[in-house]
C-alpha cells in the first residue's frame, strides 16, 4: 500500500488530498480534513505532523480490516469529527468560495461574503484558535458574544458575528460534520435602529452653492452626480465621460452593475448638466468618503442624528448621536436618490436602476412601509381621475 498527499490548486487556504493505492484495481483519492497555504505545505512542521498521523492511522486500520472500500478510507479521514473545528471549516469555505450556492440560489460567494468571513475568522482567533465545532453550543456563543461587547463593539457588529458562527456551524453539518445542535437555537440579537441618512434636495442645492477648494470641488461633482444616478460608490466612480449617450434629447448613461452585472441606463436630468461640462476626475472610494464628510460640514450639516461611526484603524465602531456630516458616505448617495424620487417616479422603475430585486428589500432600504406604497399608489390614481 502506498500513501502519497498532494494539493490540487493554488491559494492561502486549500484542502490536502490523499491518494491510498492498494493495487491497481483499488486506489482511493479523497480530501482530507486539513487545510494549507499551497506554497510552502511540505515545510510546515505542524501540518505534516498531522499528515504523518493520519497516514499511521490508515496503515494500522488497513492491517486490522479485511474489506477496504470507500466507507472504510472516509471512516478514518471523517470518523469522530476529528480536528474539526470552527476555523477549519471557516477556511474551507474559503477555499471553496467559487463553488459554494450563495443566499441568491447562484453559484459563487460574493468578495463582500468572503470579506465578511475573513472578518469573523480574525475576531474568533483573537478570542480562541481551534475551537472544536462540537464545543460551540449556546453557552459558547453567548461567552463570545460578552468578549465582543467587551471590546467595545455595537449591538449590529455582534450580531452579525453570532450569525456568522450559526451558519458556519449549519454548513458543517450539511457536510456530515457533527455539531451541537443548541447554536442552531441561539436567538438573533436585535438591532439597534440607526437613521437613514438621507442628503435632502435643499442639502444638494446648499452643497452646489458652495465655495470649495479644486479636491473637495471634485468631491461635490461625484456626491451630487451620485445622488441623481442611484449606484453603489464603485459603479458611480467608474462613470466616465465615453459612457454618456443621447436619445431624443434625453442624456443617460450606459453601465455594467458590479454587484449585480446588470446593463442598465442611468437617465441624467438637466440639474446636472453643469457637472458634465466639467466632469469630476476618478479617486478612491476611501477618499471621496472621507472628502464628502469635508463638503457636507461645509454645508453645515449638523443635526444630531443616530447612528454607527466606523472608528479609527483598530477601534470598533461606536454607537450614539452624531452630526450628520459625520456619518454620511458614498453608500448613502444611492439611497438619497431612491428616497428623493420615491413617489415621483415609478417603484419598479427606481429598482431597476438602484439594482434592487424585490420590493420589499427596496421599501425597506429607504424606510418605507407597504402603507407608504398604498399612499403612492392612491396619489397616482388620482393624478388619473
Amino acid at each position: 500500500m502506498k500513501i502519497k498527499y498532494y494539493v490540487r490548486s493554488k491559494g492561502e487556504t486549500v484542502p490536502v488530498y490523499v491518494r491510498v493505492s492498494i493495487s491497481r484495481e483499488k486506489l482511493f483519492r479523497k480530501k482530507t480534513r486539513f487545510i494549507c497555504n499551497s506554497e510552502n505545505w511540505i515545510k510546515d512542521k505542524p501540518l505534516q505532523l498531522k499528515l504523518r498521523k493520519l497516514q499511521n492511522e490508515i496503515e494500522e486500520s488497513y492491517n486490522e480490516v479485511e474489506v477496504h472500500n470507500d466507507k472504510w478510507i472516509e471512516s478514518i479521514l471523517y470518523s469522530e469529527n476529528k480536528d474539526e473545528t470552527v476555523q477549519s471549516q471557516i477556511a474551507e469555505i474559503l477555499a471553496t468560495a467559487h463553488s459554494r450556492k450563495n443566499h441568491k440560489g447562484g453559484i459563487g460567494l460574493s468578495d463582500g461574503r468572503i470579506k465578511i468571513y475573513k472578518t469573523f475568522n480574525k475576531a474568533l482567533d483573537k478570542y480562541q484558535k481551534d475551537i472544536p465545532l462540537g464545543r460551540v453550543d449556546a453557552k459558547f456563543a453567548k461567552d463570545f458574544q460578552k468578549w465582543l461587547f467587551d471590546k467595545g463593539y455595537s449591538v449590529n457588529y455582534v450580531g452579525k458575528h453570532i450569525e456568522v458562527l450559526k451558519t458556519v456551524c449549519r454548513d458543517a453539518e450539511r457536510e456530515g460534520k457533527k455539531i451541537n445542535p443548541e447554536i442552531k437555537k441561539v436567538p438573533k440579537l436585535s438591532e439597534r435602529k440607526k437613521e437613514l441618512i438621507i442628503i435632502t434636495p435643499e442639502e444638494q442645492k446648499t452643497i452646489k452653492g458652495l465655495v470649495l477648494p479644486p479636491y473637495l470641488d471634485n468631491a461635490r461633482k461625484w456626491l451630487l452626480l451620485g445622488c441623481m444616478v442611484g449606484q453603489r460608490g464603485g459603479d458611480l466612480l467608474s462613470l466616465r465621460l465615453k459612457d454618456l449617450k443621447e436619445v431624443k434629447g434625453v442624456k443617460y448613461f450606459e453601465l455594467r452593475q458590479t454587484k449585480t452585472a446588470k446593463e442598465i441606463m442611468l437617465p441624467i436630468v438637466k440639474d446636472v448638466d453643469w457637472i458634465l461640462d466639467d466632469f469630476p476626475h476618478p479617486i478612491s472610494l476611501q477618499k471621496l468618503n472621507n472628502y464628502i464628510k469635508e463638503v457636507c460640514k461645509k454645508a453645515d450639516m449638523t443635526q444630531k442624528v443616530c447612528g454607527f461611526k466606523r472608528g479609527k484603524k483598530g477601534k470598533p465602531s461606536e454607537t450614539g448621536y452624531f452630526q450628520k456630516w459625520e456619518l454620511v458616505g458614498t453608500h448613502d448617495l444611492r439611497r438619497s436618490f431612491a428616497t428623493n424620487f420615491f413617489g415621483r417616479i415609478p417603484t419598479p422603475v427606481l429598482m431597476g436602476i438602484t439594482g434592487h430585486s424585490s420590493e420589499s428589500t427596496f421599501l425597506k432600504y429607504i424606510g418605507k412601509t407597504s402603507m407608504d406604497k398604498a399612499l403612492d399608489f392612491i396619489s397616482h390614481f388620482e393624478r388619473l381621475s
